[in-house]
This record gives C-alpha cells, sequence and structure tokens, in this order.
C-alpha cells in the first residue's frame, strides 16, 4: 500500500499499531503519513512497531523514500516517541 496509516485532526492518539510489509511499490510514501496542516496540534504517536518498511524491487525513481514516519510539507503539532522502526529504508522524514 501506498501509506497504511493517514492520520489527521486535533489531539488523536496512534498507538500499539504493528505495521509490516508496506510501501512495496510506492516512493516518496510514508507507512504513517500526514502532511500539510500547521492547524493540527496535540498528536501523540508513541509505542507503535513498523517493520519492513522498503521496496522488494528496484524502482523506477532512484531517488526513492519509503519512510516508516513521514511528515510532508512542513507538518507541525505531532510527538513521536517509544517506537520501534526495523528494516526500514528511513525511520523518521520531516519533509517540507
Amino acid at each position: 500500500p501506498h501509506a497504511a496509516l493517514q492520520g489527521g485532526g486535533n489531539d488523536n492518539l496512534f498507538e500499539h499499531n504493528m505495521v509490516s510489509h508496506a510501501c512495496y511499490g510506492s516512493t516518496d510514501v510514508g507507512a504513517f503519513y500526514v502532511g500539510r496542516s500547521w492547524a493540527q496540534r496535540g498528536n501523540i504517536v508513541r509505542y507503535n512497531r513498523f517493520e519492513h518498511i522498503r521496496p522488494t524491487e528496484q524502482l523506477a525513481q532512484l531517488s526513492c523514500s519509503q519512510n516508516a514516519f513521514y511528515l510532508d510539507d512542513q507538518m507541525s503539532g505531532y510527538s513521536f516517541y517509544g517506537n520501534t522502526i526495523v528494516n526500514a529504508a528511513t525511520g523518521v522524514l520531516l519533509g517540507g
């Protein structure tokens, strides 16, 4: 899948999730993806496990980006802690 989890809004809690084998055929992607809002505040992402977040074959785009957590386009308002990332191309990307 392009993104396994997408968040949005205020005062959300994402915890104790297991995401495995995601972002296989896409670039510029996050297994947990949020973006494009400075209005979202108070969100917490904790105690999750992300594993095998990477392509399984050579993709056409050379500068690929498969991220466990992707905060895109100057996204803010999220606190991340206590998460485990195993076998991911990139753990956390703050884009923008």
